[in-house]
Order: structure tokens, then sequence, then C-alpha cells
């Protein structure tokens, strides 16, 4: 008996756990007419640097991958849906995954990436004219009472238009306060 209530309340732990874990249905679908424009090579360079001020000092995205996404309905619908803006936005660790429903693996695999360098400095080139959503992690243990840590940070967005040509620097900063 007492098995039984330990496993059961092992299932509720667990899946309370869980409940940070959003469902979202896109109303928006991913049509690659929207993105012909991508598939072409350009001339137009971004380069950036990202770093979050917390209590733990300069955190960069040292390592950490930076993802160039070409803007469209459905890249809108989910940045909406994950940093409640088009423009910019932070996303804190905390906050948990979000499952989109369509999840496109074609979504996936029109995203450019590429990883800051220990300094927090990313570079993406070769690059079409068009509006991009840029977006990087930066996620870190942080020391919690005793000896336990946990995940700090998250991720931080930006909407950029890039014209013909164009070498565009972009800069992302964040401040946390715990």
């Amino acid at each position: 008996m007492r098995s039984k209530i330990f496993f059961l309340i092992l299932i509720i732990f667990f899946t309370g756990c869980s409940s940070s874990n959003k469902e979202i249905r896109l109303t928006t679908d991913l049509y690659l007419y929207e993105l012909k424009w991508f598939l072409k090579k350009g001339d137009g360079v971004i380069k950036g640097k990202v770093y979050i001020d917390s209590d733990n000092g300069r955190i960069t995205c040292k390592n950490q991958e930076v993802k160039l996404i070409p803007v469209s309905e459905y890249s809108k619908e989910r940045m909406l849906w994950l940093y409640k803006s088009t423009e910019e936005g932070f996303r804190k660790v905390e906050e948990g995954e979000i499952k989109f429903i369509p999840d496109r693996s074609i979504y996936y695999s029109l995203m450019k990436i590429t990883k800051c360098d220990e300094n927090g400095n990313f570079l993406f080139k070769d690059l079409p004219e068009g509006e991009y959503f840029i977006v990087v992690n930066v996620i870190w243990n942080s020391p919690t009472n005793g000896s336990l840590f946990r995940k700090a940070g998250g991720s931080i967005m930006k909407r950029i238009k890039l014209k013909k040509g164009e070498e565009k620097e972009v800069i992302f900063k964040v401040k946390l306060v715990f």
C-alpha cells in the first residue's frame, strides 16, 4: 500500500513539474513561397555581440548557438508566443518550453546557425536582403543555497532588416536581477 501511495505521489510530482510546458496550436503555416528570397546567396553580413549582466557578473553566449530565422507569418506567430513581441524580447529559462503545432521541420532546416566565440561575438555572411529574427540562448548554471545549481538566463530575440550588401552590427544585452 505504501509503495502505491509513493508511486502516486511521484506521478503527481512529475506531471506537476511539466506544467510550465505549453502546447500551442498555431493559426498560420509555413509556406516556402514566402521564403524564396532567403534561399538565394547574398552579400550581406550580420555580426553581433551577446551578453547578460546578472548578479553573477557578465555572462556571454560563449559556445552557444545563434539562430538566424527568416521572417514569415509562421515565424512571426512563433516569436509572438515565445517573446510576446515580433520585434525583440527575452524569455527566461524558467518559463519552460512551448510545443508548437504544427511544428514544421522545414522551419528548422531553413535556419542559419552559428556559435558565439568566447567573447560573445557571432557572424553570419553571404546573406540576401530581407528581414530576420536573430535568436540566441544565454544559459548557465547558477548557484543556489547550498551546493546546488539551477539553470539561469534565457533566450534573446531581435528582429532586423538587412539591405542588399549591408553589414549590420547587433548588440544584445540584458540586465537580470535574481
